[in-house]
């Protein structure tokens, strides 16, 4: 290639990303996620490695941030601001780590402190004698924007630094940080949002920094604005000697820091505090992108300097990427058990932390409508943990993209698809469209439900195509079929005998299964459980007025009505009837208050149990008055973890809540004073 085409491929590329730097620093509008600007900005620095003479001072790779906002006086850092040059895996962290020794002569190790990367907007609190005189944002490393009454209004930073017995106050000193949105509440502002059709935020990050960089602090205000500090500018009258000093300082003056803040050595031990962030990404309650590793000892980081926009003694590990974007092929319509519709974004593959995608969930036609999405659209895709994937914006509209037909038959059976409200849609044809009654059986037959062992989706798909299996009551004539069933691909004697022995085993089944099993609409385990416990019986259930299920516990005007629809449709109606024909249903004993040891307290069970199994042990743990949930909170009294115990017990350690081990279970039921 000549000199002239390197140069414009050059200047394409660097052009490129000065948009994309533009869009997501001025705009708070990025149109391409994080990871796809990383691995533009590393194709930069490779050319620029390469052909070091193309190298211009406006290039992103000499810069850091945006230029400040006009609205928005400027403010002078008297240090730069600086940004973190990345590594992306172990063998790049380890050639940071000799780097750094190689720098520092004679030095044989080096304390690193290793903290999770908020994504978030940096921020630069000016404090003199104790009082905060000026919050600037990074700005272009050099001049920020001055942002302090926006920053004022921000409940965790005070305005006066506290004195202490250990620290004096400086008389001047610039604390640097990050102010960030919870995932919390983020949730609960574009909740409010949807309701207002106001903005919807894109993801906290965008949401903190267009909140701080308001005109109006009234505005600001009423956003629900953190800070966690992590740095220091310049400071005058006290000499810190390293960051733990400087943390133990700013935490005595009452300035928030990362409590998953770590001291170590060793990149072995480096690489395992990452892997542990990494483990526990989604139990964090804030939106994080990586894992800094930062030289402890100040007079280290002094002699080990910094590049033109990165210091030497810093680097951030970048974690795996949620956010990417895709094309947005086709979206089409899928069938659920209850016959409602749910839209599916079909999408040109692509990969989003270590998997790769090709469709994402869109909710209802609301959501459509609020993303106004078409056929052809650039989308941004999160996905975090084994969460499905999500559309959160588009990114770059197709002028002539295909605008999504809504449809007006059911994409199964042909059935006319009816309204249920402003967002859903749903089969008319109920039980009668065959996707609704395969749904039906299986969710049936569900390890919470009846869990027949041996009795899988195949096999349902199986006897259902030879119309043995039409609904939930089938089931327990399946014996009648037994020439037909044995002479099918898949199966024998041995595996029909089997099945129907199964089948046998679970039909004596308690009530809450019994009720779960039904698939009422918001019926979970949870609520079957506190319908059986109030009305000890099935046809006290089955004849609930609306009133009457209201004074159950957590049941509200829409679960009753999904209830009494469901009992008063005549089809569901002569199911019951069939089912009950064959069917022995254990009604829960009357408990008295007095023997419910456990009555109040909140327990999540986790991991492998040996002596029995979980739904076994959330059995008894329930019959004892307990609330067994499925996820650690802050309301969480206890967790009790079986072997290979994984995020929960992470979360749980990480919340500080009490942990005992499933061995120690018995010990528990009896004498639960032991262990709370």
């Amino acid at each position: 290639m000549n000199k002239a085409a390197l140069k414009t491929q050059y200047n394409q590329l660097k052009e490129n990303l000065l948009q994309h730097n533009y869009n997501y620093h001025v705009l708070d509008d990025p149109i391409i996620s994080d990871g796809e600007y990383d691995k533009l900005f590393r194709e930069l620095q490779s050319f620029e490695t390469q052909y070091p003479e193309l190298i211009t001072p406006d290039s992103p790779t000499q810069q850091v941030g945006y230029a400040p906002l006009d609205e928005f006086q400027s403010f002078d850092h008297l240090q730069p601001m600086l940004s973190l040059s990345n590594v992306f895996n172990e063998t790049e962290f380890s050639e940071f780590h000799e780097r750094i020794l190689k720098r520092l002569v004679h030095e044989k190790n080096v304390d690193y402190i290793c903290e999770p990367k908020l994504d978030g907007t940096a921020i630069s609190l000016i404090y003199e004698h104790g009082n905060l005189i000026t919050a600037a944002t990074r700005g272009n490393g050099t001049v920020g924007e001055d942002v302090s009454q926006n920053v004022k209004t921000i409940k965790s930073i005070p305005h006066k630094l506290k004195q202490s017995q250990n620290f004096h106050i400086p008389d001047y000193i610039e604390i640097r940080g990050e102010i960030f949105i919870t995932k919390k509440n983020f949730e609960n502002l574009n909740h409010v949002a949807k309701k207002e059709e106001t903005k919807i935020f894109a993801n906290p990050r965008n949401a903190a920094s267009g909140s701080l960089r308001q005109l109006d602090s009234n505005i600001t205000a009423k956003r629900p604005l953190s800070f966690i500090a992590h740095g220091i500018g310049r400071c005058e009258g006290i000499d810190f000697v390293s960051l733990e000093e400087f943390y133990n300082f700013l935490e005595s003056s009452l300035i928030p820091i990362n409590r998953l803040t770590k001291i170590y050595s060793t990149t072995q031990d480096c690489m395992n505090y990452y892997n542990k962030i990494l483990n526990m990404r989604e139990q964090i309650p804030y939106e994080i992108d990586g894992v800094v590793f930062k030289v402890n000892d100040f007079g280290f980081q002094e002699r080990l300097g910094a590049v033109s926009r990165a210091p030497r003694w810093a680097v951030a590990y970048k974690l795996p990427a949620e956010e990417v974007t895709t094309i947005l092929k086709d979206i089409n319509f899928q069938v659920g058990r209850t016959g409602l519709l749910t839209p599916v974004a079909r999408l040109d593959p692509v990969e989003i932390g270590g998997v790769t995608v090709s469709n994402a969930t869109l909710h209802n036609i609301d959501e459509i409508k609020r993303l106004n999405l078409n056929i052809g659209d650039r989308v941004l895709l999160h996905r975090a943990g084994d969460v499905i994937p999500k559309v959160v914006k588009v990114v770059k509209a197709n002028k002539a993209g295909i605008e999504l037909e809504i449809p007006t038959l059911c994409p199964e059976c042909g059935a006319k698809i009816v309204p249920v409200n402003t967002s859903d849609l749903k089969c008319s044809a109920g039980l009668s469209c065959h996707k609704v009654q395969k749904g039906q059986i299986i969710h049936f037959i569900s390890k919470k439900a009846f869990d027949i062992d041996g009795l899988g989706n195949e096999i349902v798909n199986t006897l259902f195509t030879e119309s043995l299996l039409q609904n939930p009551a089938d089931l327990f004539n399946l014996h009648l079929h037994k020439e037909h069933i044995v002479n099918l691909e898949g199966f024998g004697e041995k595996s029909f005998d089997n099945l129907v022995n199964s089948i046998n085993v679970s039909k004596k089944i308690t009530l809450t299964r019994f009720i779960y099993a039904l698939g009422i609409p918001e019926v979970g385990e949870s609520t079957a459980n506190n319908l059986a416990n109030h009305f000890l019986s099935f046809s006290d259930i089955f004849s609930a007025t609306f009133d009457d299920l209201l004074d159950v516990n957590d049941i509200g005007p829409k679960v009753a009505n999904n209830i009494t629809e469901y009992f008063t449709t005549p089809q569901m109606q002569q199911l019951i009837e069939d089912i009950q024909k064959h069917i022995e249903i254990e009604e829960p004993q009357v408990v008295d208050l007095e023997h419910q040891i456990l009555r109040g307290i909140n327990i999540v069970l986790t991991g492998k149990f040996e002596t029995l199994s979980r739904e076994e042990a959330k059995e008894k743990l329930i019959s004892l008055g307990a609330s067994v949930t499925s996820s650690v909170s802050s309301k969480t009294d206890l967790v009790i973890a079986g072997e290979k115990a994984g995020s929960k017990l992470t979360k749980a350690n990480t919340l500080g809540i009490k942990v005992i081990s499933s061995d120690k279970y018995e010990d528990f039921i009896s004498r639960p004073s032991n262990f709370i």
